[in-house]
Order: structure tokens, then C-alpha cells, then sequence
């Protein structure tokens, strides 16, 4: 009686147990490419472009959530399943054992009582192990077909992330200069800065730390700007010694030049 219950329980939770830790996170090449979800504006729309794409693959049998993650599932239970984090990365993995209704034909809306008095007759009906046992090589073939038919909506989505967060970033700079130079202050330790050549290390820091990007570049503007009018007015400016030292550790093909017109 017991197991019965518990074969109710989870033909109701269609959850997934024993999975095999053997993960690819989707990528235009293949290992990795982190995206992020959000339900706003241009991301929300490139999240639901993503959603679509992979329901037009056939990943369209089942889409929950568990904890940060949206899953998705093929209706062969062979296929791996597709898994969405909030932060951003698509995972795909092997299933492991699952149980689910097997599949009958249209009833007139009898085929899921039925679906579920077959599991309780015949267990193992509902039972799915293919996951566990299908060939590596086949596998990855359709590790494949998902980064390949996934890459087109993923970049997308990527690139709207990415520009949300660089004019996140770009309105709370202001306020974290000031603290650095105003101020005297480390906004992410809170403690106090000795002196105005330690101010000027730590602005001349956020000008090399940005990456080399289009949103990288956004943010280096952005505080080459606040370099030159306020730090280079002031009674305190960068030496040439500190911007050629800055110079000497960019990875960026620009310079910093803090020469005003």
C-alpha cells in the first residue's frame, strides 16, 4: 500500500530522481554561455523567444520550475532535458529515472484517469529508465541539435542582459566615484582610504576593470570622464606616472588620456 501511495504521489509531482551528474551548458560551440532570465521589457521578450525556440525543437512536453531553474522535457524520455536558471545559464542534462503517464489516445478526456489506473495495475509502465541508458554518442548528437537550434535565441538574449546590466552598472557609478574620491571611502569594504593617491588607484582601477566589450567600453567612458573633470580639476590629479602605469596594464586598444580640450 505504501508503495502505491507513493507511485500516486509522485505520478502528481512528476519529479525526477537519480540523476546523473553529467551536465553541458549550451553554448554556440558547446561547453558554456550563461544567459539570464527576466520577465521585462527587451530580456522578458528574448527569454520568451528562447522558450519558443526550444518548444519548437519538441521541448514542449513539460515546463515547471524547481527552485531557480525552468525545466524542460522531450516527450521521448530518451532526449535530455533543458534546464533554465534565473541567472542566466541553460543546462542541458541527461534524465535519469522518472516516472510519468504513459500516453494514450484521445478519449474524449478519459485517457488521464486511465493513464494513471494503468500506472498503479503496471508500475513499471510508468517507470522510465531510457535516460540512464542511452549511448553517449547518441547523446551528444542531441546535445547538439540543442545548441545548435538553441545559439540563434540565446545571443539575443545574452546581448539584452548584458546591456541591462551595463545601464544598471552606469547609474549607480556616479554615486560609487564620489564615494572613492569624495568621500574617501571603499564602497564595497566600507573602509577608509589614506590618502588621495590611494583615491586615485582605486578610480584608476575601475577604468581597467571593465571588459573588453561594447559594455565594457561604456563603463570605462564613463569614468575616463569622471578622471578628467573631476579628478584632473582638482588639487589632487593623476600623475603621469599613474596613468602610464595604467596604460601599461590595459587590455583595451585605447589608452586612457585625461588631456582636456
Amino acid at each position: 500500500m505504501t508503495g502505491l501511495l507513493l507511485l500516486g504521489w509522485a505520478l502528481a509531482q512528476e519529479g525526477e530522481t537519480l540523476e546523473p551528474e553529467e551536465t553541458a551548458r549550451v553554448t554556440e560551440t558547446a561547453p558554456e554561455e550563461s544567459v539570464v532570465v527576466d520577465w521585462f521589457g527587451r530580456v522578458g521578450h528574448a527569454r520568451m523567444e528562447v522558450e519558443r525556440t526550444l518548444q519548437g525543437m519538441g521541448w514542449d512536453q513539460r515546463r515547471r520550475r524547481r527552485g531557480d531553474w525552468v525545466i524542460y522535457t522531450h516527450p521521448s524520455p530518451w532526449k535530455p532535458k533543458v534546464m533554465i536558471h534565473d541567472d542566466g545559464f541553460m543546462v542541458i542534462r541527461r534524465r535519469g529515472v522518472h516516472i510519468a503517464r504513459p500516453q494514450m489516445a484521445d478519449l474524449n478526456g478519459w485517457e488521464a484517469p486511465l493513464e494513471i489506473a494503468l500506472c498503479f495495475v503496471a508500475p513499471l509502465a510508468c517507470v522510465h529508465m531510457e535516460g540512464l541508458v542511452v549511448a553517449d554518442p547518441i547523446l551528444e548528437r542531441q546535445k547538439q541539435i540543442l545548441v545548435d537550434g538553441a545559439s540563434p535565441s540565446v545571443r539575443p538574449l545574452a546581448d539584452s542582459l548584458a546591456n541591462r546590466e551595463v545601464q544598471k552598472r552606469l547609474e549607480a557609478l556616479p554615486i560609487t566615484l564620489d564615494r572613492i574620491w569624495i568621500f574617501g571611502e571603499n564602497p564595497w569594504t566600507g573602509e577608509p582610504l589614506a590618502d588621495h593617491a590611494a583615491r586615485r588607484t582605486l578610480l584608476l582601477d575601475q577604468w581597467l576593470w571593465p571588459a573588453d566589450n561594447e559594455q565594457g567600453n561604456q563603463v570605462r567612458a564613463a569614468v575616463e570622464d569622471y578622471l578628467r573633470y573631476m579628478v584632473q580639476a582638482s588639487e589632487h590629479p593623476c600623475t603621469e606616472e599613474e596613468i602610464s602605469a595604467t596604460n601599461a596594464q590595459r587590455q583595451t586598444k585605447s589608452p586612457l588620456v585625461l588631456e582636456t580640450d
